[in-house]
């Protein structure tokens, strides 16, 4: 058993399955070696605030995403992207102003070829350059509401993304073109 520091909001496996990191509702995550021999922890206490800590929804950390094939781990400070070197757990370093989203994030997914990956936010979903961290576009939901959930298809061509307005929308991930008419629910 791998005893936590507060209840546990997320758990994210790396690449290889050789980790897995435990985000918690105290705004921190902590990586774990799989299998694990001990309880110990591999990483320190990485901080994931939120503007407003809590576990509900649209004030919970958002998940951590494993890029560089595991050798980075992406995690989310309020506004801030924050990377990590996942084998000596050091920050790594981003350009000033680089990597800020527009509100603290609530949803993540990560392109399966790992180029790409999403974040949902208040007011909509940032497209980000996985290499980079630049983003490259902001896809505005209606009446800026909080996108929830957000999801990358298998094959990477399409962003399937949910919220607070009640609908799912399926899009192009390329362009953000509509793919048939929003899903009400």
């Amino acid at each position: 058993e791998l005893v936590q520091p507060a209840p546990v909001t997320s758990l994210v496996f790396h690449p290889q399955s050789t980790q897995l990191v435990v985000g918690h509702s105290r705004n921190t995550c902590c990586a774990f070696a799989v299998p694990s021999t001990s309880s110990g922890a591999l990483s320190p206490l990485l901080p994931t605030e939120q503007a407003v800590p809590g576990i509900i929804v649209g004030q919970r950390p958002a998940r951590p995403i494993y890029l560089n094939q595991g050798r980075r781990l992406l995690t989310f400070a309020a506004t801030v992207l924050r990377l990590w070197d996942t084998t000596t757990w050091k920050a790594i370093p981003l350009r000033t102003g680089s990597a800020v989203l527009p509100h603290p994030p609530d949803a993540t997914a990560l392109a399966p070829d790992e180029q790409t990956f999403v974040v949902g936010t208040l007011g909509g979903i940032s497209v980000f350059s996985a290499d980079t961290l630049g983003r490259r576009r902001f896809i505005p939901s209606k009446a800026r509401q909080y996108a929830f959930v957000t999801a990358i298809s298998p094959d990477g061509k399409h962003l399937l993304t949910g919220g607070a307005e009640r609908m799912a929308r399926v899009s192009t991930l390329a362009d953000a073109a509509p793919v048939g008419p929003s899903i009400e629910h």
